[in-house]
């Protein structure tokens, strides 16, 4: 037994010994893949060229008006209209996606985790995660080839708002049925099932016990997909017209024309309000899971 003690004291003691070598080399990979290029993508949307990044900087390429000598007169991002649109747009695109996947989303969650036991519950539920496994360019093109032209009494949709909330609807659906699942799990099955014995039906039983008691859990995950939607690029890429900018898709096109510091203004933009959003949703998960705290 002293052997075994002391064989035991040597490996913890190595294994303290090894534990500031350990955190130091984790510490410098996250400085260096998280750190290190917001950093970069922030100086380089202020410095007015890419070889000179922390050397007379500017907020021209944030506010400046346009200038025939820098850009080639492109105004800075909150000095141009097209873009101010596309944040509004984009943002309420977030919101938009966010709300109809929550809700899409807890009812198909609700139905499998309560109400659905045999094989057809399988098949939704596999149903549910198969936008996971197709590209998102290729749903995109999809949904111009469903909508893009006049169906029946539907008109087309291309170029409309329509078209972009419903095919981010499907695209981060799998993510909301996930996240309801798990909400759902959180409430006991036992309050439903007495809410169902006094002849409460399917709509009241989930806006009056489900829905209050998981609405932290869901809102977070509204809020991820808020962040998911943001920053998508292989998704809207395709859907992007004049009529419907967003931001991500603006990033991309400034930074293919060789205005790289406009592209990085923006993609600071976009970073601001997703990391914003994953703040709130962190928040509001560690509320609805308090177990988590500890």
């Amino acid at each position: 037994m002293p052997l075994l003690r002391a064989k035991a004291a040597g490996l913890s003691g190595s294994s303290c010994a090894a534990r500031l070598p350990l955190l130091a080399i984790a510490g410098l990979i996250c400085l260096a893949t998280t750190i290190v290029p917001v950093v970069i993508l922030i100086a380089s949307s202020l410095a007015p060229a890419s070889s000179a990044l922390f050397s007379n900087w500017t907020l021209h390429y944030w506010g400046g008006l346009s200038n025939p000598s820098i850009a080639q007169g492109q105004a800075g991002i909150w000095s141009n209209p097209f873009i101010i649109s596309a944040t509004g747009l984009t943002i309420g695109l977030g919101i938009a996606v966010a709300v109809t996947t929550t809700v899409i989303g807890l009812i198909v969650a609700f139905v499998l985790a309560r109400d659905g036991k045999g094989p057809l519950a399988g098949i939704i539920n596999q149903i549910s995660f198969l936008p996971l496994l197709v590209p998102g360019i290729a749903f995109g093109a999809a949904y111009i080839a469903l909508f893009g032209a006049p169906m029946g009494p539907f008109p087309a949709l291309y170029g409309t708002f329509p078209l972009l909330l419903l095919a981010g609807t499907a695209y981060l659906l799998p993510f909301s049925v996930q996240t309801g699942r798990a909400v759902i799990q959180q409430v006991s099955g036992d309050l439903d099932e007495s809410a169902r014995m006094t002849g409460a039906g399917f709509l009241r039983r989930l806006t009056a016990i489900t829905v209050p008691l998981a609405s932290r859990g869901l809102a977070a995950g509204g809020l991820i997909v808020f962040v998911k939607i943001m920053r998508d690029l292989s998704l809207v890429v395709l859907l992007f017209t004049p009529t419907t900018p967003l931001l991500s898709v603006l990033a991309y096109r400034y930074a293919s024309e060789g205005f790289t510091q406009l592209a990085n203004a923006i993609t600071v933009v976009i970073l601001v309000i997703s990391i914003a959003a994953t703040l709130l949703a962190n928040h509001l998960q560690a509320k609805s899971q308090p177990r988590l705290k500890s």
